[in-house]
């Protein structure tokens, strides 16, 4: 049988469409997860709310201190964005990176932090970001939460992410997002990596980097010893292998009976390597 659908065209309407929810509704926009899993039989919704068609869901815009983007912006849309690209282009390279043109043209940023995929490649940029969601809820009120807290304890039903509130960087801080996939076209990470950094041109050093690895368990791994080893270090080639080889341990000590873990612990190194020259072009 088919759910039952519901198309909200703003906020007032959102919230008496979340008071019908029940613990099998879904909130969809892209439906790149839901109608597969709905096709498949592993869900069986009795309501689908649609949030596609609210504006406050839609837009991109900057603020005095941050830029707002809406959960159902869908990721071709975040990897051409110029605003994104200026000021977060670990954000826009995650987007661009994506499944395939099909999935990019459909799927959203605010079902990819809530379906909380491990593989989910926008997880390990925004919580390097420091992002904040706006949560909406039936009662018509309006939070904000962390990335990490919604993959830790979840959504509610009667919730929905509304928005992703990314903080505006310094000047002098840099970010930016690597993955391995399987293939080119259609790939789903087997290990991504996102840093947010400052750098100081006047001594040439590296400062509170926060990484994480994504594509490692359920959710995003914070690389400590990594984090450890690069910052007040150069952008030198023997700071950047001893970089390297934390992030392989920071993959060690995360996964130390995974069968993948001889893989990935090399891998990671690979990561580094194109993580740090990326960040090097960033700081020219």
């Amino acid at each position: 049988m088919r759910p039952k659908m519901l198309f909200p065209q703003n906020m007032a309407e959102l919230s008496v469409s979340l008071a019908q929810m029940t613990e099998y509704s879904r909130i969809i926009a892209g439906g790149t997860d839901i109608i597969p899993a709905m096709h498949d039989g592993r869900i069986h919704p009795d309501l689908l709310v649609d949030i596609s068609n609210i504006y406050e869901t839609t837009e991109i815009r900057e603020l005095d201190d941050s830029v707002l983007v809406g959960a159902s912006v869908c990721f071709s849309i975040l990897a051409e964005s110029q605003l994104i690209n200026n000021h977060f282009p670990a954000v826009a390279k995650a987007a661009s990176c994506i499944g395939s043109k099909q999935i990019r043209n459909r799927g959203t940023i605010g079902g990819n932090i809530a379906n909380a995929s491990p593989a989910g490649d926008m997880l390990p940029p925004l919580l390097a970001l420091d992002t904040d969601l706006f949560v909406f809820n039936k009662n018509k009120k309006l939070t904000t939460r962390k990335v990490q807290d919604i993959l830790e304890r979840g959504l509610i039903t009667g919730e929905v992410i509304t928005a992703v509130r990314i903080p505006l960087q310094p000047d002098n801080r840099y970010n930016c997002f690597s993955k391995l996939g399987s293939r080119n076209a259609v790939s789903i990470s087997k290990l991504n990596i996102a840093i947010n950094a400052s750098y100081s041109h006047k001594d040439g050093l590296v400062t509170d980097p926060v990484i994480y690895i994504g594509a490692i368990g359920k959710v995003p791994l914070r690389a400590s010893c990594a984090e450890n080893t690069l910052n007040n270090n150069p952008l030198s080639a023997e700071a950047l292998l001893r970089f390297a080889e934390a992030l392989s341990k920071d993959v060690s000590n995360a996964i130390p009976a995974r069968k993948s873990l001889p893989y990935k612990k090399e891998a990671v190194k690979g990561l580094a390597d194109d993580i740090m020259l990326q960040f090097s072009k960033l700081t020219e």
